[in-house]
C-alpha cells in the first residue's frame, strides 16, 4: 500500500510539508494578533478585576483575527487559514483538561469541586466578572482569546480566499 491520501489527492511529500508549513504559519499568525491586543490593552494598564477590557479584548481577539484572517487569505491565495479553527479547538481542549486537573482551595475555585467540572472551565475562561482564581487569572487568554482569535483568522481567511475549495 502506497500512502493513501498521497495518491487520492495527488499531492507529493513536498506539497504536504508546504501545507503543513502554512498551517503552522497561519496559527501563528493568529496567536500574534492575541499578544499584541493584549500587550496593547495592557500599555493602558486597565484594572485587573474590571470586566470591561477583558470584554473587549474578547470582541477585538475575534474582529481583528478576522480581518487579518481575509487580508492574509486575499495577498498569500493560500486557502491553509481555513482550517485554523481546529488548532484553536485543540487549545481550547487542552487548557480545559489543564483547568480540570488544577487544585482548588479558598480563593481558587473553592465551590467548583469534582461534581461542577464545567463550572470550573466555565469560571476560568469565560466569566470576566468573577473569576476562579486558577491559572493566576491568564485563564481567558489561554482557554478564551487565543481560540476566540483562531475561529475568528478561520472566518476570515474563508472570507478572503481568492479560490473556493470545493467540499
Amino acid at each position: 500500500m502506497s500512502g493513501g491520501a498521497e495518491d487520492k489527492y495527488n499531492k507529493s511529500m513536498g506539497d504536504l510539508g508546504r501545507e503543513a508549513s502554512w498551517f503552522a504559519g497561519h496559527n501563528l499568525i493568529a496567536v500574534f494578533v492575541v499578544l499584541v491586543l493584549v500587550i496593547g490593552v495592557g500599555i493602558t494598564r486597565p484594572d485587573p478585576t474590571a470586566a470591561g477590557p477583558k470584554l473587549t479584548l474578547t470582541a477585538l481577539s475575534f474582529a481583528v483575527a478576522t480581518i487579518v484572517g481575509a487580508l492574509v487569505a486575499r495577498f498569500t491565495g493560500n486557502n491553509g487559514g481555513r482550517y485554523v479553527w481546529i488548532a484553536g479547538l485543540i487549545v481550547l481542549l487542552g487548557a480545559s483538561v489543564w483547568v480540570i486537573d488544577l487544585q482548588t482551595g479558598p480563593g481558587l475555585c473553592a465551590e467548583c469541586g469534582p461534581g461542577h467540572l464545567l463550572l470550573r472551565i466555565w469560571r476560568t475562561f469565560f466569566d470576566f466578572y468573577h473569576g476562579s482564581g486558577l491559572m493566576d487569572g491568564a485563564g481567558p487568554l489561554v482557554g478564551c482569546w487565543i481560540p476566540v482569535a483562531m475561529v475568528g483568522y478561520a472566518i476570515g481567511s474563508a472570507l478572503g480566499a481568492t479560490k473556493r475549495v470545493e467540499v
